[in-house]
Parts: structure tokens; C-alpha cells; sequence
């Protein structure tokens, strides 16, 4: 641990020395440490930034994410699983039903559904859009699985008929 701290020193100091290269300021007020682990380790990490001691922070705001280092529940790989489960769901039977998608009323409520389990994957709260959702919780949108899996549909549908067709 004090190796990594005397590491990250090190990198700061090298940091700073480009910033004031290339006359540019660094806001040290600003400045925070992100510490993401995959056990659940409560962490402090301390690091000297110019004169001033920066810590780890409970949780963090990255582009619109609160990003909590010590989360509880299900780990992500379980609740990403649970999400997957849910999709396969979604789109059970979509050949039939993908063209009721075009409704907004329909996609949006397909959709919302697709959007609180992205949330629940990223632990993200709702003021995040859809589409950074999406990305982040490495989803393809719902309304997207449906259209191809009714074109898949489609395709095999006209082989059938033309396998059928040369036995005949």
C-alpha cells in the first residue's frame, strides 16, 4: 500500500510538472482520487498534490454517475446476469409482435423497462440518459433486439419456402 502511495506521488508530480509546461492550472479543489476495487476493501488513500492532501472519497461524480466505491448488494456481474435474464424476456415471441414497437407508446414503455435495469446495472440514478445507460451497462436498446430478431425471422420464413419448393 505505501509503495502505490509513493507511485502515485510520483505520477502526480510528473502531471503537475506537464500542466505548468504547457501553462495550464491545475484546481486542486477539484481534485479527486477514484480508487475502484473488485473486493469490497474499504480504502484510504492519501496523495500530496502540491502542498495540499488529497483522500479517497465514499463516492464520486463521473459525467453525470455518482460512483459509490463501496456498494452493497449484488455485484455487478450478478445484476448485469439478471438484466440479461430480463431482456431474453422482453423479447420472447418478438417476431410477432416487433411492428407494435413502432407505437411510441409501446417502445417507450418497452423501453422504460430496459431503462431501470440499465440503471440497476450501473448503479446510476435516473437523471442519467438512456443512451449513457445503455453504453455503460453494454446493452443493445430493446427496440433494436426486436427489429432483428423479426428480421431473422423473416429470413428463415423465405429459406424454408424455397428449401420447400426445390423438394417439391
Amino acid at each position: 500500500m505505501e509503495e502505490a502511495q509513493i507511485r502515485l506521488n510520483q505520477v502526480m508530480r510528473r502531471v503537475c510538472g506537464w500542466i505548468r509546461e504547457h501553462t495550464l492550472n491545475l484546481a486542486l479543489q477539484k481534485t479527486e482520487i477514484v480508487a475502484l476495487m473488485t473486493k469490497r476493501i474499504q480504502m484510504c488513500i492519501q496523495l500530496k498534490v502540491e502542498g495540499k492532501m488529497i483522500e479517497t472519497p465514499q463516492a464520486t461524480k463521473e459525467l453525470g454517475i455518482y460512483i459509490d466505491t463501496n456498494v452493497g448488494g449484488p455485484k455487478q456481474s450478478k445484476r448485469r446476469l439478471l438484466l440479461s435474464v430480463t431482456t431474453f424476456i422482453l423479447v420472447y415471441g418478438a417476431e410477432i409482435w416487433a411492428d407494435a414497437l413502432r407505437i411510441d407508446k409501446y417502445r417507450n414503455r418497452i423501453a422504460g423497462v430496459q431503462r431501470t435495469g440499465t440503471q440497476l446495472v450501473t448503479c446510476s440514478y435516473s437523471n442519467v440518459s438512456k443512451p449513457v445507460g445503455l453504453v455503460f451497462a453494454v446493452i443493445i436498446p430493446i427496440d433494436l433486439l426486436t427489429c432483428e430478431k423479426k428480421k431473422i425471422f423473416v429470413r428463415k420464413a423465405a429459406v424454408q419456402k424455397i428449401v420447400a419448393k426445390e423438394k417439391a
